[in-house]
């Protein structure tokens, strides 16, 4: 660096205190300014006589610009990306169908089948009803056991046709008039007819009640949606397999006051 004459009294004053309180740093700092251009810091010297050099400015960091909602609410935005934002789509409801409340075969006091019985996986749901009058004055617990003890013997119908002996329970599930629900046959294993059609596959149902001049009661009605509801989650039955006894046969089952309302069950 070329020396550079300082003639000013001032100047000359300037400089020796800025040597006594800076070093040598200083007066190099202060000869730079006082040449009019500025002039790098010799480090090295600095760093002779013991005077720390300044810690160094970090690089500078890029702050995005930013954009105001209409809420007045402060959002950051990408410089760089003009794609519209990434929308988180929402995740589909899954509900899930409790299982209605039904009497158990042990709490009705069930025997046990009688006969062999062939194993099945429920795809239908068919809806029949029992073609007498509804009882209140009869239990459930009554009612099942009775129907069980007609499946298991041979009769004869009102017909006139001798019914065969069943392994159990034609129905697997029983509504009674007051909308308690029974469990009949294990669903595990197909029902039984008297009509001609095969009910492998069927969860047969089976409402109290004559509904060709009877209507079914508030309390049937709720705990036959409870069951058909849960029936088609359980077993994943599509609405078209929920019918009735006379789309597979020749029969007014389930009754024309019960059937109409079939359409219901399916929504």
């Amino acid at each position: 660096m070329s020396a550079i004459a300082i003639t000013n009294p001032v100047g000359k004053y300037l400089l020796a205190l800025c040597i006594v309180l800076l070093g040598v740093g200083g007066y190099l700092i202060v000869v730079g300014m006082s040449a009019g251009t500025p002039k790098a810091v010799n480090h090295a010297a600095a760093t002779a006589t013991g005077t720390s050099t300044a810690t160094a400015i970090p690089a500078a960091t890029f702050i995005a610009p930013t954009a105001t909602t209409s809420n007045n609410t402060t959002i950051a935005k990408e410089s760089h990306d003009d794609s519209p934002p990434v929308t988180h789509q929402e995740k589909e409801t899954v509900v899930t169908v409790d299982a209605p409340q039904i009497i158990t075969r042990d709490m009705w006091g069930a025997e046990a089948p009688v006969k062999a019985m062939k194993r099945q996986t429920v795809s239908r749901i068919t809806i029949h009803h029992t073609g007498t009058a509804q009882k209140r004055s009869l239990t459930i617990e009554k009612k099942m056991r009775y129907l069980q003890e007609f499946s298991q013997h041979e009769s004869r119908m009102d017909s006139g046709k001798m019914k065969p002996v069943w392994a159990d329970i034609p129905y697997h599930y029983y509504i009674s008039v007051d909308g308690r629900i029974a469990e009949g046959r294990n669903i595990d294993f197909a029902g039984d007819t008297n009509t001609e059609y095969d009910p492998s596959g069927h969860a047969l149902v089976v409402v109290e009640g004559n509904f060709e001049t009877e209507e079914p009661t508030a309390e049937q009605i709720k705990s036959l949606q409870a069951m058909v509801s849960w029936l088609r989650q359980k077993y994943s039955v599509t609405p078209d397999a929920i019918k009735g006894h006379c789309d597979y046969a020749a029969t007014d089952c389930p009754g024309k006051n019960l059937y109409s309302m079939l359409p219901n069950f399916r929504r």
